[in-house]
């Protein structure tokens, strides 16, 4: 079970710091907190904090932050069902005007 002491073990902070963190967190919709801490899941959420953190903290470029996504979304693609439809022409002429 992750909780404020074993947070501020971890991280080598005191129990007010972590509290502090986790309040934070749990304010901006990072987490949940009920008798645990859980991450929320939130896709979008998860999106924005790994391109943060692909940018921010590992100097991607934006670049290689966009190939991540879209190689991301590729399986996605290869499951979406795909069909052809092929439509008649229509003759000009009495066909396309309207009746009196």
């Amino acid at each position: 079970m992750l909780s404020n002491q074993r947070i501020a073990k971890a991280f080598s902070l005191t129990d007010s710091q972590a509290h502090e963190i986790v309040s934070a967190l749990y304010y901006a919709g990072f987490i949940r907190a009920s008798s645990r801490i859980r991450a929320m899941d939130d896709p979008v959420l998860r999106d924005i904090v790994d391109g943060l953190t692909m940018r921010e903290i590992l100097a991607k470029s934006e670049h290689d932050v966009e190939e991540h996504f879209l190689e991301a979304l590729a399986p996605r693609r290869e499951q979406v069902l795909h069909f052809d439809v092929t439509l008649p022409m229509a003759r000009s002429g009495a066909h396309c005007r309207p009746e009196p």
